[in-house]
């Protein structure tokens, strides 16, 4: 069964929209903060492949983290019950189109399986630093 055929589903989903709409903006204001402050190159110790492929999993994060709430915004603007903020209705500027709504929250859902399995690899690849190779690399990727 799905979740849209449950009681109280459409509290959870407004909820969903409306948090995803916030993690829209967070991204955003990322991106500005990325433009404005370029991550420090990587030491020469780190192998080559490795600079590559944490290169490639942080671009891909990024790539993610606009499609996945865009795909979202779609799919909810083509659906019967439309985008709202927290209870604020915002201004429909599509049709009704369900199959489109559907083809949308598919992508949405591989979308958010593949940003799940890019973080797990940024995250073990953060603790073989840590843990492993003691590089010090991890503590540039933690606060300061």
């Amino acid at each position: 069964m799905s979740i849209e055929k449950e009681s109280g589903s459409d509290l959870f989903f407004n909820v969903h929209k409306s948090i995803g709409l916030v993690i829209a903006t967070l991204v955003v204001i990322r991106f500005s903060w990325r433009l404005s402050h370029p991550p420090v190159h990587l030491p020469p110790v780190v192998p080559r492949w490795q600079a590559r492929l944490a290169g490639g999993v942080q671009a891909s994060m990024y790539v993610l983290m606009v499609l996945l709430p865009v795909s979202g915004y779609l799919g909810a603007s083509y659906s019967k019950a439309g985008v709202s903020f927290f209870g604020w209705a915002i201004p429909r500027w599509t049709v009704e189109v369900h199959d489109r709504a559907d083809q949308l929250f598919e992508l949405h859902e591989t979308l958010l399986w593949t940003l799940v399995v890019l973080v797990a690899i940024h995250v073990l690849g953060a603790a073989k630093h840590l843990m492993w190779d003691r590089d010090g690399l991890f503590h540039r990727m933690w606060f300061n």
